[in-house]
């Protein structure tokens, strides 16, 4: 079936090309290895909404819709990371941050946002132009296309690390940053929002913690690694069925899995950080869906709505999903990259 080679490919990929490390390396999320893991993780993210649409999905795929909380997680654990190296690196970091950084993200949204709109009009045969505000109100509080809320999200989360650390010295800026976190999973609590707006959050707060205090945390993890490892992916297993079962059982309160996905997520990136560093992934394909990956993550989620009704295990519109949405980002990301560089070289 299509389905099962689909997902049979993606952790091909994964694991094509990986490489045991004679010994433990502290520079095992360096630019590259994030690249390539953003790159597999945004193929994952594709293939968990297919599969929430996915018409005659069997029953032991179930636990797969159950799944990318974890993935989210690791994806604001790098963001967090990348961000924390940057101000460790450079003390004028923050001068530039949201021309260059935030920028840098919301540019594309909002020109994937239009294009969204044209699109979904022509398809549902509207009047382009007409209830263009609703159909933004929409996207931005998701719901009519729901996997852009991480869009949001981390907007809101790159506003925060630049307000917070521009006042704040670093130590009592992860601080503060934890606190924010915490605040805003009550609120969402209070306000009945689904539980994916928070679930996965701390992965963040988590990132820019772990790289400030990483030779801290690799000489912890360097001792006794192997029981440490097996120590954490097992209590990661094990918190993770212990959602299954209590999802199965029927006790669905959005504050308990909000607050336990986050807690599965601190598990999950630890096992995952300490496996990379005895092993490293990474090939060309991974590269080049790394170099990609955010404008995947934008413009997948419109052809899974448009063809959401006729995703089937068997359906060749699995692949179709993927390659419109390659094509689609790889022209967005050269596209963005060539109008940057013309309109910097005018200026």
């Amino acid at each position: 079936m299509v389905y099962i080679f689909v997902l049979l490919t993606i952790f091909f990929l994964l694991f094509y090309n990986i490489r045991v490390n004679s010994e433990l390396k502290d520079d095992f999320l360096n630019k590259n290895q994030t690249v390539m893991l953003k790159g597999w993780c945004a193929l994952y993210i594709i293939f968990f909404h297919i599969s929430q649409f996915t018409c005659n999905l069997s029953r032991i795929f179930t636990p797969i819709n159950y799944t990318s909380f974890i993935i989210v997680g690791f994806f604001f654990f790098l963001s967090g990371y990348g961000l924390m190296s940057g101000l460790l690196k450079n003390q004028n970091y923050l001068n530039n941050f949201l021309k260059k950084r935030l920028f840098n993200i919301i540019i594309p949204y909002l020109i994937v946002i239009n294009i969204y709109y044209i699109v979904i009009s022509i398809h549902n045969s509207q009047n382009i132009g007409s209830s263009y505000l609703t159909f933004i109100y929409n996207i931005i509080f998701a719901k009519q296309i729901g996997a852009l809320w991480y869009m949001n999200i981390i907007i809101v989360l790159y506003l925060a690390f630049y307000f917070v650390f521009r006042k704040l010295n670093i130590k009592s800026g992860i601080r503060k940053i934890l606190y924010l976190t915490i605040f805003y999973i009550i609120v969402m609590v209070f306000l009945n929002v689904p539980a994916k707006w928070f679930s996965s959050i701390i992965g963040f707060w988590f990132g820019l913690y772990y790289k400030y205090n990483d030779k801290k945390i690799l000489l912890f993890f360097k001792e006794k690694y192997k029981l440490k490892l097996l120590f954490f992916s097992m209590s990661f297993i094990f918190l993770f069925c212990i959602r299954l079962i209590i999802s199965y059982l029927g006790f669905n309160y959005e504050i308990f899995h909000g607050i336990f996905r986050n807690i599965i997520c601190m598990f999950f990136i630890i096992f995952i950080t300490m496996l990379l560093m005895k092993i490293k992934v990474g090939n060309i394909l991974l590269n080049f869906f790394g170099s990609i990956s955010f404008e995947m993550y934008l413009f997948h989620p419109l052809f899974v709505y448009i063809l959401r009704s006729k995703i089937f295990m068997n359906s060749f519109n699995i692949i179709k999903i993927y390659l419109l949405t390659i094509i689609c980002s790889l022209i967005l990301n050269r596209s963005y990259k060539y109008i940057k560089h013309r309109i910097g070289s005018i200026v």
